[in-house]
């Protein structure tokens, strides 16, 4: 029935509230169809039920390909039960092995797969970064950053992915069983912005931090305590003019310490 559907119409599945369940469930079947403990699959008569390992695994790769987008490969991404990279490498084994899909139709999947890995390396990252977020920032069912928050008729603020996925299957308030509809949610712009500008902060203080050490070549030929040598950085994050002093003093133990000190000045030109 999804073959179908999704080969007609795409746009309903793509739904925050449906777009994760349903990356989630394909990623299950695919699992069970091509991952570690497939060989425990077994049917008795499979004529009788229709049971085509082969065929169902073409049907199930179609749904993907037809649902191909970049929303959908965040919802791949994002289900940490049943994705792995091995199980789409898996998949493609499986699929030129027995001749299922064309060598055009692999290489989508193939792209897809890449797509899907992107995102899984960046959320990663995400987590190492946003770990320390603001109370007020997180869903207070999940305990996850926001994206883009909604305040509920009780007053509560959620994220609204994580709300309209509850409505699916309770069509109530869960913090007091109210009725509720998505109507009835209210965008809170300022806080979806602060939220935004606050994760903004942490990517260019992570940048920054990871991309921006003093030079090598700044070492004094001969360590003096108090000594300065001017160095300048070309770094893209660092505007025209901006020069990086690196002072160079010696402890009580005789260990150089370096301290880093930006003091905007402009170039001498020669």
């Amino acid at each position: 029935m999804f073959h179908i559907l999704t080969k007609q119409v795409q746009k309903p599945f793509l739904r925050p509230e449906l777009g994760p369940r349903l990356a989630a469930m394909l990623n299950f079947n695919l699992q069970q169809l091509c991952g570690p403990k497939c060989r425990d699959l077994k049917v008795e008569n499979p004529e009788k039920y229709g049971f085509e390992p082969k065929k169902l695994l073409d049907q199930l790769t179609d749904i993907y390909l037809q649902l191909d987008c970049a929303r959908f490969a965040k919802a791949i991404a994002d289900d940490q039960r049943s994705y792995s990279r091995e199980l789409f490498e898996e998949v493609i084994s499986k699929m030129k092995k027995a001749g299922i899909k064309s060598t055009i139709a692999i290489e989508k999947f193939k792209l897809l797969s890449e797509k899907v890995e992107e995102i899984v390396a960046r959320n990663s990252q995400s987590e190492m970064d946003y770990s320390d977020a603001p109370d007020e920032f997180k869903d207070p069912l999940m305990d996850t950053l926001m994206s883009d928050p909604v305040r509920l008729p009780s007053g509560n603020v959620m994220d609204r992915s994580i709300i309209l996925r509850h409505l699916l299957n309770s069509p109530t308030d869960p913090f007091n069983r109210q009725p509720l509809t998505e109507n009835m949610l209210e965008s809170v712009p300022e806080l979806k912005e602060r939220i935004h500008a606050w994760m903004r902060e942490k990517q260019g203080g992570r940048y920054l931090q990871e991309h921006i050490k003093a030079p090598s070549t700044c070492r004094a030929s001969s360590p003096q305590i108090n000594m300065i040598k001017p160095c300048y950085s070309s770094h893209p994050l660092l505007p025209y003019g901006v020069s990086i002093f690196v002072l160079l003093r010696i402890n009580l133990r005789n260990k150089l310490v370096w301290t880093v000190e930006s003091h905007t000045s402009k170039r001498k030109k020669h």
